[in-house]
């Protein structure tokens, strides 16, 4: 069934555009194709079947132009594409040009971000494949047509047409398909064939997240277990000084970050021997070897003041008259200062000149007391100097001794992580990357880039702006050959690259922004022609998408140069233009939720109320789509977060609470999850039953369901353990001889079985109090079907453990801490409920309405945020430390430039977050726990723009760009709005939108009353509206059963045919003919294709065939009669045509013209539809043709007449 449903989807298409226009705007109807990716499937179907009426989208010839050049075979191009701007449609059209032009489909390399991008690429591209087997000869014509253009020769159409039905085939029987993969399925696909010239073992594994997790945790145990048998090691010193600093929470996350920056470094430049890191580090801070900080501390208190001189100024600081509460503090110092010893003594001279952040005091000591009290300035200041350069080498010091414990601990670790690699024949993500970009450089295996470069001829890379700088030079290396040399001349070969600056959100996986266009750069450099599409790349600004309000609100928002720093190399304003200008909008921005006085619930929890709430009126009084105008389902709904933390949690409850459906989170660690958490308590009471508190842990569970009286009556003066004391109390108590069974059951099998097993029973056998009720429907009734992915998970990974472990249950649970395992749910198979999703996980997603929130918090600094690589003579090491107030010069530098580059990247997440939106837009967040609410457009005035959140740039956005900007307040009047409403429609394009009542307001009566009966609107169909319609005469009296078919047959010559070249018409015609009539269809050629062809050279006739003729046009609205009754009006006219504020229409008749003229039936019929086009396009010149097929005449028809004609209905 899928190519039918293609071939109609490409038929409906052609149709719509038939006849667009050459010149001016060209109106194309908005098409998609489902890939492969059944939940994605299902909610393109579910938005197909909520759709409205058909859209249409506006686009200039100029940038269809660009987009049909980007998809030239014979060129490289390079796309920078605004968010919805459909470049996932360009990358499979670009495709599929090449397998036309006769590309092997394996000589082509398409590279993805992720797994499902390519999924659901290649699904789209087999999708139309598949459609172009079976599809009739027009509609496939058509979709030839798009791609080549209609300027290709002709023998060139024949030819991909011929082709095109061959692709499926051909594409699947190619061994190894099309290549369509993210880069590390390639490099992985590579080192497999290739182990011996890469230094990979045979038969690699690759390590998934919670398998590298795992590895990493064993490293770790494995570096601390070394450090406790040698305690007077370097590495045992090095980890006791982290273990100082570091707490058992914040441990794990700093060595595996400076793991990860020792590999980083190794990527760019040689490492720094280890037994070089003392002398790199002393010297680039020059301190020697004894330097510690007591001999620190006693050498300023040598370089300061005498405690006498200290005691001297303190007593005239108190005895000045204007001594004010500051003063005298200052003096207290002093005076605690000449009195104490060692470290006290050292804090009250740090304050005497600090601040609580460390960072020097203006005026420790007020001005007029400065002034009065002679000697006492320069008293300061040269305290103020000691301090600082004590301060300053204090901090040198403490960053060299974290940095070289930090830097063992770290790169002990990864030498076991290596090893524990080797051992299991298994390399991780980043090895892949490496290990083929150091295959692939040209001194290693000259013959491997020989064999690669014969194999691929085109290579296509998707969501560039997230490709990191590793991942790029494997992409030149493939294809440097591609712009010189015998690889260019000996056939064509090409580069596509498409991405978009503002959407690069994934630093943490290595991308950054400006290499996008730094190697734009480099590859317009390779290319010798100097008129391309990677010097002058393609830009598309036309979303597909977002209605025109949310564009213009993303527009306003990023309008300021601060507020769009980074937020494209260039810092040049890029407009976003809608492809749907019909589509209604409306953008929000909600105060941000603060501390209320007398209610004890947190800003989280009132900010998620406030939306849940909002949701839930929806539903319940039926709230309309903007451009459906069906009621708003909870699918067509995502909020986007941009942590999985408190909030969330707290949107989870109060979404549940006011009945909204809601689809869990789209990211679970299942060891986190309730049910999972019960399911290993009860194993360690199984295991260990005289563990107290496990075992009550595991009574409290679903599946054995005591509450908290029952269990404290067990507990309390028990004269034993808790376990006995059930066996005891069985006898007694009618519900407790079950659990004791069950207990006994599984104390049983803990010892007899494996993990997989033991837990798989538990849950498919009746629970120990609730006959007939598997375990597993027990856990679910409690907590909720979102409990089933977790279980599902953890018994996979219970089967997972077994498969690399004695299946024992002790092992399995010895082992928990050190497997994180972590599920990925995919975002589109929450069915019809409200997703909540990070932005980060909703890139490449969208929805009819959106709720931005957490807009109140600043971005975090990241776990490596105070690592910086360093370079030596002899090689790159990086500096640490754990606090700030630690951080040398090198470091404090460096984290404010990553500051800066944080917040680049924040505002490019709220671009990202605000583009998800199709029609509404709602952007909310709180404030700190202990924060008063504020006004909604209220900026942090201590703060430049660069370092606003998000709410404050959208708000400053709206109020300074928003010309149509309301106020709107709370049903309450609590708090006020800014909402973005909106616009009415030109009447020349399309029906005004009512004016939106504020959100939130009540739904009036009548929106829920049941219209009567008699309050419907009859529909009239404009050829049956005349009274005594006449019979004209047909071509073929005699066959007056074939009329209507033929006449059908002819109108689609004039629909199809004016937009082929004139040679190929004749072809085209034949093969519409035998289409429709089959074997029957030569004997009619004479009759009617030839006299159609004909007409095209008509001189009457040519004026109504130019391309500014739209054909078909299906149109629908309400008209008054002369007797005051409103009809509704469908119509499809035949021609029609837009100039100069009037409309020209043609109708055709396939018979001949009436002896007296068109009768009334036929008045009466152009009366109709010249009434429906003034009232849609709110014109009144309306010219009225009709076209005589028969006779090749056209004729005007009279106004008087047709006013005449329209009194009658």
């Amino acid at each position: 069934m899928r190519w039918r449903a293609a071939r109609r989807l490409t038929t409906h298409r052609s149709a719509q555009t038939g006849d667009a226009a050459r010149k001016g705007p060209t109106i194309i109807s908005r098409g998609s194709a489902n890939g492969r990716f059944p939940a994605r499937a299902r909610r393109a179907a579910r938005m197909r079947d909520r759709a409205g009426p058909v859209e249409q989208a506006i686009i200039s010839e100029e940038l269809k132009h660009r987009r049909w050049r980007a998809i030239q075979p014979r060129e490289s191009a390079w796309v920078a594409a605004n968010a919805g701007a459909g470049k996932t449609s360009l990358l499979r059209d670009r495709v599929l040009r090449l397998l036309l032009e006769g590309v092997p489909p394996d000589r082509i390399l398409c590279l993805t971000f992720t797994k499902a991008a390519a999924a659901e690429m290649q699904g789209r591209i087999f999708d139309t494949l598949s459609g172009w087997v079976s599809a009739e000869d027009t509609a496939l014509r058509l979709a030839i047509d798009e791609l080549l253009g209609r300027d290709a020769p002709a023998q060139a159409r024949r030819d991909c047409e011929k082709r095109a039905r061959q692709l499926f085939a051909e594409a699947v029987e190619t061994p190894g398909g099309l290549k369509i993969q993210t880069i590390h399925a390639f490099a992985e696909r590579l080192l497999h064939l290739l182990p011996v010239e890469a230094g990979v073992p045979v038969n690699f594994t690759v390590l998934d997240e919670a398998e590298h997790a795992s590895l990493c945790e064993e490293a770790r145990r494995l570096v601390v277990l070394e450090a406790t048998r040698h305690p007077r090691s370097r590495l045992a010193r090095s980890v006791a000084a982290l273990t100082d600093i570091l707490t058992a929470n914040t441990f794990g996350p700093a060595v595996e970050a400076g793991m990860a920056a020792w590999r980083k470094l190794a990527r760019e430049r040689p490492l720094l021997p280890p037994d070089l890191l003392d002398t790199a580090i002393d010297g680039l801070f020059q301190i020697g070897p004894d330097l510690t900080e007591a001999v620190l501390m006693e050498r300023l208190f040598e370089a300061l003041p005498a405690s006498q001189e200290a005691l001297a100024f303190a007593g005239a600081i108190r005895a000045a008259k204007e001594a004010g509460k500051q003063a005298l503090m200052a003096a207290e110092r002093l005076e605690n200062f000449a009195r104490k010893t060692g470290p006290s003594r050292l804090e009250e001279a740090l304050d005497f000149v600090l601040r609580k952040d460390r960072e020097p005091q203006a005026k420790p000591v007020p001005a007029k007391v400065v002034a009065a009290i002679a000697g006492l300035d320069a008293f300061i200041a040269d305290w103020r100097e000691k301090i600082v350069d004590f301060q300053a080498r204090r901090r040198a010091l403490r960053t060299a001794r974290q940095s070289r414990a930090l830097g063992d601990v770290s790169r002990a670790m990864l030498a076991r992580y290596e090893r524990l690699k080797a051992e299991r024949r298994a390399l991780d993500f980043d090895d892949l990357i490496d290990r083929l970009r150091a295959l692939l450089k040209p001194d290693k295996a000259p013959w491997v880039m020989m064999k690669l470069d014969a194999a691929i001829e085109h290579i296509l890379v998707d969501e560039a702006q997230d490709t990191s700088s590793a991942m790029w030079d494997i992409v030149a290396a493939l294809a440097d050959d591609f712009f010189s040399g015998e690889g260019q001349v000996s056939r064509p070969r090409s580069l596509f690259v498409v991405g978009d600056q503002k959407q690069s959100i994934f630093s943490f996986q290595g991308a950054e922004p400006r290499v996008f266009e730094e190697k734009r750069g480099y590859f317009a450099g390779q290319i010798q022609a100097g008129n391309n599409l990677v010097s002058d790349p393609v830009r598309l600004n036309v979303s597909f998408r977002s209605s025109e309000e949310v564009l213009e609100a993303v527009d306003a928002v990023f309008a300021h140069p601060e507020r769009r720093r980074g937020l494209t190399s260039t810092g040049i304003a890029e407009q976003h233009h809608p492809a749907f200008p019909l589509r209604p909008g409306l953008v929000e921005c909600w105060p941000l939720e603060g501390k209320r006085d007398g209610d004890p619930s947190s800003p989280e929890q009132l900010c998620a109320e406030r939306i849940a709430n909002r949701i839930a009126l929806w539903l319940k009084t039926g709230e309309t789509s903007l451009v459906t105008g069906k009621p708003i389902r909870p699918g067509d709904i995502l909020i986007l977060v941009r942590t999985r933390g408190a909030f969330f949690a707290s949107l989870m409850r109060a979404l549940s609470a006011a009945g909204v459906p809601v689809a869990g989170a789209d990211r679970i660690d299942i060891r986190s999850e309730i049910g999972v958490r019960d399911l290993l308590a009860i194993a360690q009471a199984a295991l260990l039953p005289l563990d107290d508190l496990t075992l009550a842990t595991a009574l409290k569970s679903p599946l054995f369901g005591l509450d908290e009286p029952a269990l404290e009556r067990l507990c309390r003066h028990r004269p034993a353990s808790l376990r006995q004391a059930i066996a005891v109390a069985a006898g007694d108590d009618p519900a407790l001889p079950a659990i004791d069974a069950a207990l006994a059951r599984l104390e049983t099998r803990a010892l007899t079985m494996g993990p997989h097993e033991f837990f798989t029973r538990l849950l498919i056998e009746d629970g120990p109090v609730t006959p007939g009720m598997p375990g597993r429907m027990v856990i679910m009734k409690r907590l909720g079907s979102d409990a089933a992915d977790a279980l599902d998970a953890f018994l996979t990974d219970a089967l997972a453990f077994e498969d690399s472990y004695p299946a024992s249950l002790a092992l399995f649970l010895a082992a928990q801490d050190a497997r994180a395992h972590e599920i990925k749910r995919d975002p589109e198979s929450g069915g019809d409920q409200v997703r909540i999703m990070t932005v980060h996980g909703a890139k490449g997603l969208e929805a009819p309405i959106v709720f931005l929130t957490e807009a109140g918090s600043a971005p975090s600094d990241g776990k490596d945020a105070n690592i910086v690589g360093m370079d030596h003579p002899d090689g790159a090491f990086f500096l640490w430390t754990a606090r700030k107030e630690d951080e040398a010069e090198p470091l404090s530098e460096a984290r404010g430039q990553r500051k800066a580059l944080n917040f680049e990247e924040y505002r490019r997440l709220l671009y990202v977050g605000l583009t998800r939106a199709r029609e509404r837009l709602y952007v909310t967040g709180h404030l700190k726990s202990n924060e008063n609410p504020r006004a909604v457009d209220a900026v942090p005035d201590s703060k430049p723009p660069a370092e606003w959140p998000w709410h404050a740039l959208v708000a400053a956005g709206l109020v300074q760009e928003g010309k149509a900007l309301q106020r709107l307040s709370s049903e309450d009047g609590g708090w006020t709005a800014l909402h973005w409403p909106p616009r009415p429609r030109d009447r020349r394009t399309g029906p005004a939108e009512p004016e939106p009542k504020p959100n939130g307001a009540p739904a009036p009566a009548w929106v829920l009353t049941r219209l009567p009966d008699g309050g419907r609107v009859a529909a009239l169909s404009p050829s049956r509206a005349g009274a005594q319609p006449r019979e004209p005469a047909r071509l073929r009296p005699d066959a007056r059963a074939d009329a209507r078919r033929e006449g059908i047959f002819i109108h689609r010559l004039f629909q199809f045919l004016p937009r082929f070249a004139e040679e190929e018409r004749p072809r085209l015609a034949l093969d519409l003919l035998r289409q429709e009539f089959g074997e029957d269809g030569t004997d009619r050629a004479t009759r009617l294709v030839d006299p159609v062809l004909a007409l095209f050279h008509h001189p009457g006739f040519q004026p109504f065939l130019t391309p500014d003729w739209r054909a078909e046009v299906a149109l629908a609205g309400h008209v008054r009669l002369a007797s005051g009754e409103m009809r509704f009006v469908p119509a499809r006219i035949d021609r029609l045509r837009w100039r100069d504020g009037a409309i020209d229409m043609l109708d055709f008749k396939t018979g001949y013209r009436p002896p007296g003229g068109p009768d009334s039936a036929m008045l009466a019929q152009i009366a109709l539809y010249r009434a429906l086009l003034r009232a849609v396009f709110g014109v009144s010149d309306v010219r009225c043709h009709i076209a005589w097929f028969a006779t090749a005449r056209i004729e005007i028809l009279d106004d008087t007449a047709l006013e005449s004609a329209i009194t009658t209905l």
